[in-house]
């Protein structure tokens, strides 16, 4: 394993372990297919005036974590950025219900 090694606020301190496979993919810009049982969730930050973020994570079977898509935007209403996530979790055949399920 490698590992970057962040520093946050204060005294505390974030590590970012990547495995070889990853760190080989980062570095030569291979894309993949994300297999389903890696997705795990979606991160947003609400914002209507602030942009508002969202995040697709998908996590591998050694633990590694993939930001997979992005959506961000700001002065937009809630119909747009739901109209957005959901067509972004759509093209990514993402798991939509709190089941897993689409």
């Amino acid at each position: 394993m490698f590992f970057l090694d962040f520093y946050g606020v204060g005294d505390t301190r974030f590590y970012l372990y990547l495995s070889p496979l990853f760190l080989f993919r980062l570095l030569t810009g291979q894309a993949f297919d994300i297999p389903c049982d890696w997705q795990e969730n979606i991160s947003i930050d609400p914002g209507l005036n602030n942009p508002l973020s969202a995040h697709w994570y998908a996590v591998d079977w050694d633990g590694n974590v993939y930001v997979v898509a992005e959506h961000f935007a700001a002065g937009k209403d809630i119909d747009f950025h739901a109209g957005a996530i959901k067509e972004i979790s759509r093209k990514l055949n993402w798991k939509t219900d709190g089941r897993g399920g689409q």
